[in-house]
């Protein structure tokens, strides 16, 4: 019975006894998902070393995902070494590896020992954001103070950030002022792109600057975690003055032009200094979203701008373009690869045929 086996796995949990992970392992195996869901549940109370693998062997079912997440998050640090080895395993699908990373920093940021800020510290520089944001807030949870080493890697994280907000303000400088109907949904992701990078400099910058005087610019310009107003000018005025005393000029500088409320064009024209500048035509903007460095680009920006391709006639024609559309349809992310097939089929209704570069595929 059900009901039977769910129990089972709770009074194993609850003995706390390590000897008795046989049986639980035998209910992390069964095929009911509310049985191994239950069995999930208890793993983190027994502590058997055994018991880790097939807890993230369950992340890759949608039914026991979060349950097993839960497990092994509760399980601290006693998970990193299963956790380990499964990332040194070769072959794995990217998504799986991605969920891994996730995981093991928010493990890391809840333990926060040193062995946990060294492991955070390899994947700094991970080439996806979510795991890199993931990895950073779970630095700064664990308070960590950057060394000599660590902190090159945290100073090129900043200055990769600050080379990718001239990337998204050029892109937003494409669409024009104001955007037209079809490209307000874009301009709008772009900007919470923006946004969002605001938050992530006090990540970078936490680990080598006075972090609680971080905390308050952070509050005073509404970028700390639930704060949904827009800061007055006093407070922004009080956060960047207190970043020009507390940072080097070079970086207080750059800084300044990104939390400061200035229109896109002088922001974009201020950081990137007297480099010469031509704007991206529109096809090519939605293309470099589109096929972009997934370092960078996330995987809901690339989306949307697959979304504006289909309600855009003007740009449909476009044959670099067209072959970004093409490209996405073999995307790692389910959603992109479902968005790119479907704006692929109306480029074909409206160019009454196959796009050139579907043609150029085939």
């Amino acid at each position: 019975v059900v009901a039977d086996r769910i129990f089972a796995a709770q009074v194993l949990g609850e003995s706390r006894l390590t000897g008795l992970y046989r049986p639980l392992l035998k209910l992390l195996h069964d095929e009911e998902p509310s049985v191994q869901q239950a069995a999930l549940g208890a793993v983190a109370h027994i502590q058997h070393p055994l018991l880790w693998p097939q807890v993230i062997a369950a992340l890759a079912a949608p039914q026991t995902r979060a349950a097993a997440q839960t497990a092994l998050v509760v399980g601290g640090e006693a998970v990193l070494p299963a956790l380990q080895q499964a990332l040194a395993h070769p072959g794995q699908a990217p998504a799986h590896v991605r969920q891994l990373r996730i995981i093991l920093a928010r493990v890391c940021g809840r333990v926060g020992s040193p062995a946990c800020c060294a492991l955070l510290v390899t994947q700094i520089d991970y080439p996806d954001p979510a795991v890199r944001l993931r990895t950073l807030m779970a630095l700064h949870q664990c308070d960590y103070r950057a060394d000599a080493a660590t902190r090159l890697l945290l100073e090129g994280g900043l200055q990769a950030e600050i080379t990718h907000a001239i990337w998204l303000l050029t892109l937003l400088l494409s669409l024009g002022e104001p955007a037209p109907e079809p490209l307000r949904l874009l301009g709008q992701t772009l900007r919470t792109c923006l946004g969002q990078q605001q938050a992530r400099l006090f990540l970078w910058l936490a680990p080598l600057y006075d972090p609680a005087i971080l905390q308050r610019v952070r509050t005073a310009l509404a970028l700390a975690p639930g704060l949904q107003r827009r800061p007055t000018e006093e407070q922004r005025a009080y956060a960047l003055e207190t970043l020009d005393l507390l940072l080097p000029k070079a970086i207080s500088k750059q800084l300044f032009v990104l939390l400061d409320d200035l229109p896109p064009a002088q922001q974009r024209k201020q950081l990137a200094g007297d480099a010469p500048w031509t704007p991206l035509r529109l096809p090519a903007a939605l293309a470099a979203m589109i096929s972009g460095d997934e370092r960078w680009v996330t995987p809901w920006l690339r989306t949307v701008a697959l979304y504006t391709v289909a309600y855009t006639p003007a740009v449909q024609a476009d044959p670099a373009l067209q072959a970004a559309v093409l490209g996405a349809t073999t995307a790692a992310k389910t959603m992109m690869q479902e968005t790119a097939t479907w704006v692929l089929a109306r480029l074909s209704e409206a160019t009454a045929g196959t796009p050139h570069a579907l043609k150029k595929k085939k």
